[in-house]
């Protein structure tokens, strides 16, 4: 396990949510806590929340007085925080707020609507302490609530406060009584002799009436802590891979993401069978949350991408993973159904699942090795991907497979097809052969052939070779050699041409241009407006093709508007303009027409690399000559190559951890070891930069300086465990079998612990032990399989 105790200036991220394995799950009261240090106004080490966004702010925090002053702050204290445990509901502190008084502090998120604490209070001076803890409940509701009030009973005092439609309930044990310092609070006089404790127990319950808080929080104050506490640490053994590498940084980023993969799970209590995964769990969010549908496109639902993603994180959670790809399967089944019977054209393209599926199905099988799932849902496998391969049968004699919109891609960032960036090209994606896309159905392709194999399915893996090498031929036409990378390329004329200038025009008009092209373009339009109007623009486009007369309407709905910049790419292609009429725009706007331009690179053009559909040698030119060399950087690979970045402008300078992942274990596959090593060294500077500074795990990280934007706490900021047991040699370790297949990537000995057994790497090799007693060392590269008791 991680090195315990953790320090304010090591990397830790505090958040808390109600654990699936431990305690009831309410959508409808669904309410996450922030554990925040020297946060708000008053500081302390206090609990956030803005319970599910029904309150502006909520915290709880403990205050500790003697006979001549108050303390709340941490920098007031005589010790340093120590960070005692973490667990995704479950934390654990010391404190010392004055010299020789230990504060043994613990919260506990118990069910969705219900946190608890436990304080220890140990006088561990030689002289007698006289003084008192109180906890603060400091409420800023919203209209309709009310604040936290003291409420005095026959028995004991309590606090209470109200959001718009709830009652917030706050007691405490010990026989508190108001609190005299200031703040809402209870407080709890303290007489300790030397080398005497007292222990306090408190409960936060949110309900929709005062007497249900009430009795939720009474009910809750005199539970057995450690027989919990136990049971925590032991569920926690069981689901998280702890790794000790002689980087404390690494550790706790390894640990912290595992632990954040759990946080996301949900098993509603009202319908104990459904499974909910989230893309991230943060105290402003607001429950419930509308189902997801196949494409996972909900913004607080995890998407297909999220759920490979979060099994690179912690493969310890496969089970769970498996049951949602199978929901996600059978929603699938039932669209493609209605499809059949209301025979609505092509109405579920933009529903496809992202397509990485099979992939996610083929390494749950791997960890699961479940015939009888496989067996069950591999028919719906296949029909997905046919969808995938088959959308194009219509309208194009070459099927090439398309993103629907850029939204679909889950990339929208990207310069090909961004609207939202100055420097974005705007291009549809309909007419985009992307090698992201061909790489990971490819890819979906080659692991549902495994799976396919393994059932003997030989009428699918027909059908699934087929495909295979129609892919593997497509990719192969997107190469560059002179740029040393694959390229995108129009639908139409399968080509990456650059960008020209065509024509530019202030407000409304005839124009001529008879402008010769050359090549056959596609064109893209972009409108920049001054100023806020209705735009009822339509534009007519005259040109040529092969000597035949085109002529392409834009009507205001076509023109994707973006705050003041409109953009449209054109249906057909041209190789010569010859005018343009403008309608109903300004004369202070603008019009510009230029060639679209394919010619862009992304780091999404690294892919072919990470599905396996290079030989060595262009995988060497690939790696060497441009994914190292152009993207490289102190945190890792950003979307766009260092020398491609927009000036003054660092959108595209970003680290997206799934795409860094799919590079590197591209780079394992081809052998380039040292070069993954860096890159994941590289990306957990940055994480652990993060969690050092601000205790959170972002969305993406700037790759100059490391510094995160987006979303926090998200499952996609986390470092991936399953490359970082590739590079320690391990291909495999699941509940019943671990495959070693290389000698560890890092010059010192690693130790992972994983469900009680241990694997040491050496310089030569591995050595596995059991709880049991049972010891077995490798030597060389193998493969080595070695079987675990039950």
């Amino acid at each position: 396990m991680p090195d315990f105790p953790l320090y304010q200036n090591e990397p830790f991220s505090l958040i808390l949510a109600a654990d699936y394995r431990l305690g009831t799950q309410d959508l409808e009261k669904e309410t996450v806590w922030e554990i925040q240090l020297d946060g708000g106004e008053s500081g302390g080490l206090s609990l956030y929340s803005t319970l599910a966004l029904s309150a502006s702010s909520l915290r709880i925090f403990p205050l500790f007085s003697n006979q001549s002053e108050t303390k709340i702050r941490l920098s007031q204290f005589a010790g340093p925080l120590m960070i005692q445990e973490i667990s995704p509901s479950y934390s654990r502190f010391r404190l010392e707020p004055f010299q020789g008084i230990i504060v043994r502090l613990e919260y506990w998120v118990k069910e969705s609507n219900l946190i608890l604490g436990r304080i220890s209070i140990n006088n561990s001076s030689a002289t007698q302490f006289n003084g008192s803890n109180s906890w603060a409940v400091k409420l800023v509701p919203l209209e309709g609530g009310s604040n936290m009030k003291i409420v005095n009973t026959s028995s004991h005092p309590y606090l209470l406060g109200k959001t718009t439609h709830e009652h917030l309930v706050f007691l405490s044990n010990g026989a508190p009584s108001a609190g005299k310092f200031g703040q809402i609070s209870l407080e709890n006089e303290l007489l300790l002799q030397p080398g005497a404790q007292q222990v306090y127990h408190w409960a936060f319950a949110r309900e929709m009436s005062k007497s249900a808080a009430v009795i939720s929080a009474n009910s809750n104050l005199n539970l057995n802590w450690d027989a919990e506490t136990a049971r925590i640490e032991v569920l926690s053994q069981k689901a998280v891979y702890f790794f000790q590498t002689g980087n404390r940084d690494w550790d706790f980023a390894l640990d912290a993401g595992q632990k954040l993969a759990h946080q996301l799970i949900l098993h509603p209590s009202h319908a104990p069978k459904e499974l909910v995964f989230l893309k991230n769990r943060t105290s402003e969010q607001n429950f419930p949350i509308k189902r997801s549908t196949a494409s996972g496109a909900t913004s607080s639902l995890a998407n297909v991408r999220d759920l490979w993603y979060a099994l690179q994180v912690n493969p310890a959670i496969s089970h769970l993973v498996k049951e949602k790809v199978t929901e996600i399967l059978q929603d699938f089944q039932s669209l493609e159904e209605a499809r059949k019977k209301f025979d609505f054209s092509n109405f579920l393209m933009p529903k496809l699942p992202f397509p990485l599926l099979a992939t996610t199905a083929f390494e749950i099988f791997q960890m699961e090795s479940d015939q009888d799932w496989l067996r069950e849902n591999f028919g719906n496998l296949c029909n997905y991907l046919k969808m995938w391969l088959s959308y194009q049968e219509n309208e194009d004699n070459d099927f090439v497979p398309i993103w629907s919109n850029a939204l679909q891609s889950l990339y929208e960032d990207l310069p090909i097809h961004n609207r939202w960036n100055r420097d974005g090209e705007g291009i549809e994606t309909q007419f985009v052969i992307s090698p992201m896309l061909l790489a990971l159905l490819y890819q979906e392709i080659h692991h549902a052939l495994n799976l396919g194999k393994i059932l003997h399915d030989y009428q699918n893996c027909a059908w699934l070779e087929l495909k295979q090498v129609f892919l593997q031929n497509q990719i192969n036409q997107l190469w560059d050699g002179r740029k040393h990378r694959y390229s995108y390329a129009d639908l139409s004329t399968h080509k990456a041409l650059h960008s020209k200038q065509i024509f530019t025009c202030q407000g409304s008009g005839n124009f001529a241009v008879n402008k010769k092209i050359g090549n056959k373009y596609r064109l893209s339009l972009r409108l920049l407006s001054q100023q806020e109007h209705t735009r009822n623009v339509t534009l007519i486009l005259k040109g040529e093709l092969d000597e035949n007369t085109i002529v392409e309407e834009i009507k205001p709905r076509n023109i994707h508007w973006y705050g003041q910049h409109g953009f449209y790419t054109t249906r057909n292609v041209f190789d010569k303009v010859i005018e343009i009429e403008v309608f109903q725009v300004p004369d202070s706007d603008s019009v510009t027409i230029h060639t679209s331009n394919f010619s862009v690179c992304d780091i999404s053009l690294g892919l072919p690399l990470w599905a396996g559909a290079c030989d060595a040698k262009r995988a060497q030119v690939l790696i060497e000559k441009w994914l190292i060399p152009e993207f490289l950087q102190a945190s890792g690979l950003p979307l766009v190559p260092m020398k491609d970045q927009p000036e003054k402008n660092d959108k595209f300078n970003n680290v997206d951890l799934p795409f860094n992942c799919m590079l590197l274990q591209g780079l394992l596959q081809y052998g380039y070891e040292n070069a993954a090593c860096q890159i994941v060294s590289n990306n957990l500077h940055a994480i652990s930069k993060n969690l050092k500074l601000f205790h959170r795990m972002m969305q993406q990280y700037d790759a100059s300086d490391g510094y995160g934007t987006g979303e926090y706490n998200i499952i996609i900021g986390a470092p991936p465990t399953s490359v970082f047991l590739k590079l320690a040699g391990i291909n495999k370790w699941s509940r019943s079998e671990v495959i070693i297949d290389n000698i560890s990537c890092f010059e010192k000995p690693i130790t992972i612990l994983y469900r009680g057994n241990t694997i040491r790497t050496t310089p030569s090799g591995h050595r596995f032990s059991s709880p049991g007693g049972m010891i077995i060392e490798t030597s060389g590269k193998g493969p080595h399989h070695i079987r675990i008791p039950e």
